[in-house]
């Protein structure tokens, strides 16, 4: 079933994929109730099925369920958390109301591959919202965490330095 579903999603058939992550997740026949971290698979592929359906309101509803503490130690949650964050952005809820869930990543599971993405989306949506103080201590987290990131030049020679000068200017 899980498979089926997923290579529904990859041939661009969302509308199937969906429905078939929706049975699985419901534990109808023939397939039982899906274990915790089979659900929190399912409630990411059911996300995306739904975003690229374009039900952006239910794709960011069916996410969300991903902070339910059960799904925590699973990195499907913090999958589905980091695209949450993006998804809100791009539904053009603001990205005030997506750091929280990139903030969420990059603290709660350091060491998940997204969470070296979502403190570089945090530390550029807090200096897009004029919160250049939060800005400049992500982003010198961030220069402790990836050294050899692809954007630690951009930050050590751009983006640090800009916020800086922004902010010394505010303070004069």
């Amino acid at each position: 079933g899980v498979l089926l579903a997923d290579l529904a999603l990859l041939t661009f058939d969302p509308q199937r994929a969906g429905l078939l992550y929706e049975r699985i997740l419901a534990g109808q026949p023939p397939f039982g109730r899906p274990p915790e971290e089979l659900e929190a698979y399912l409630i990411l592929r059911l996300g995306q099925a739904l975003e690229f359906q374009r039900k952006r309101t239910e794709s960011l509803a069916m996410l969300s369920k991903l902070y339910e503490p059960k799904y925590a130690k699973y990195s499907w949650a913090s999958d589905g958390i980091f695209r949450l964050g993006t998804w809100t952005v791009n539904a053009g809820l603001g990205r005030a109301k997506a750091m929280p869930h990139w903030e969420h990543v990059f603290t709660k599971t350091p060491n998940h591959p997204e969470a070296e993405r979502a403190l570089f989306y945090y530390g550029l949506a807090a200096k897009k919202q004029g919160d250049h103080h939060k800005a400049i201590h992500a982003f010198e987290e961030f220069l402790k965490r990836y050294p050899d990131s692809l954007w630690t030049r951009r930050i050590r020679d751009y983006e640090l330095p800009d916020l800086k000068a922004l902010t010394e200017s505010t303070t004069r």
